[in-house]
């Protein structure tokens, strides 16, 4: 009898873990969470590479499958009327300059979302593919750097805009700020989309703070890709002068600036690059740099293939205006208002309806202040630490 008793026991118990009849499978844990904080998506990843990724396909796979689904399928393939079985063949090229650990996580992200991974690689090389095919910036940007004495207390401070052509706030939407604790380098915080692995504006815990700006300067297949280059130049380096190695170790798909500034110990300088050249734009007695869509050093100039950027010209002309009227002065305060100033007459302005990120760095205490664009007011920034 009791054997008996322990037969129909087990059975039910198997009847109710399989739940009538279907298979029931414990969820694979994932190396990462997910919360919401003033309207940012706030991701947390850790691990190795492939752990990374697949906590962020996992954590975002809606928010993965609307970016791909609205912005590039519907929005920018429509657009360019370019088939995807040549994007994706493109892109391919590009991917032999990936690091390793770059690749794992993007299979990981595939992986976790449940998409083709060709489909991720294309997510972040928009801007390195569209090089290819137009005569202008796909990503346009703003920024700032300032430190010692143009400074109130003498601190570094580093505001960069982001602006970006959005297809139905499908970007907009499904932007991320992802903290990742990676198993090798720094830890670090990148200001991204779902799906991105790559870094738009970002910071390390070594108090190296980055934005970057897309330029005309031509397009290689042979290098690493633009946002690939800025994570991994946060992930591994300790010091500004590792961090200028690194952004230049390798050659580039495109060309771009990066603003790079350091909060301990101070520093700041702008690396202008196109595929093959770089220069390194230092502060003189000034202790600022401002930094929009063009080469402002001599040496780089002949390789920008647009020589006349109106559009360039007058955010950068605006922006050096507002610092130096503030120079000795800036704090996070008036910097969130030059970084929301429609004061432009020509309406190229620096917070410009394009504009998809807004931020304000201090990597002296690893803080930052970020808001959606176009901003509606100083009000409108969140404040962040890594």
């Amino acid at each position: 009898m009791k054997q008996v008793q322990r037969l129909l026991i087990t059975l039910l118990l198997i009847a109710t873990a399989a739940g009538c009849g279907r298979v029931v499978t414990t969820p694979q844990p994932v190396n990462g969470t997910l919360e919401t904080i003033n309207g940012f998506y706030v991701l947390h990843v850790w691990g190795s590479p492939a752990e990374m990724g697949r906590a962020h396909g996992t954590l975002l796979k809606t928010q993965i499958a609307n970016l791909i689904q609205g912005y590039l399928i519907n929005g920018l393939v429509k657009d360019f009327g370019i088939p995807w079985a040549m994007i994706v063949q493109f892109a391919r090229f590009y991917e032999a300059g990936m690091p390793e650990d770059f690749k794992a996580e993007l299979h990981g992200i595939a992986e976790g979302a449940g998409i083709d991974y060709d489909e991720v690689l294309v997510g972040q090389l928009i801007v390195d593919l569209t090089a290819l095919a137009v005569a202008s910036a796909t990503i346009e940007s703003s920024s700032f750097l300032a430190k010692g004495g143009a400074t109130s207390g003498e601190v570094v401070i580093h505001g960069a805009n982001i602006e970006w052509a959005d297809y139905n706030n499908a970007l907009r939407d499904n932007l991320v700020i992802i903290y990742y604790e990676p198993s090798e380098g720094n830890k670090l915080v990148s200001l991204s989309y779902a799906g991105g692995a790559g870094v738009l504006i970002g910071m390390n815990e070594k108090h190296i703070a980055t934005s970057v700006t897309a330029i005309n300067a031509g397009a290689s297949f042979e290098g690493i890709a633009m946002t690939a280059n800025l994570r991994r130049m946060l992930q591994y380096s300790n010091n500004l002068s590792e961090a200028a190695d690194n952004l230049i170790s390798i050659d580039r798909t495109c060309g771009y600036t990066v603003p790079v500034s350091c909060g301990n110990p101070e520093g700041i300088f702008v690396m202008e690059l196109s595929p093959k050249h770089f220069m390194k734009r230092e502060a003189g007695t000034l202790e600022v740099l401002v930094s929009t869509n063009h080469f402002i050093s001599e040496e780089m100039i002949p390789y920008q293939l647009i020589t006349s950027d109106v559009n360039s010209t007058r955010r950068w002309e605006t922006l050096s205006s507002l610092v130096m009227q503030n120079y000795g002065s800036i704090t996070d305060s008036p910097a969130k208002s030059f970084m929301c100033d429609r004061s432009e007459p020509h309406g190229d302005f620096i917070n410009s309806d394009y504009v998809i990120y807004s931020t304000v760095l201090l990597p002296g205490d690893l803080t930052f202040w970020v808001a959606k664009g176009p901003v509606s007011s100083e009000a409108a920034y969140v404040s962040f630490s890594l």
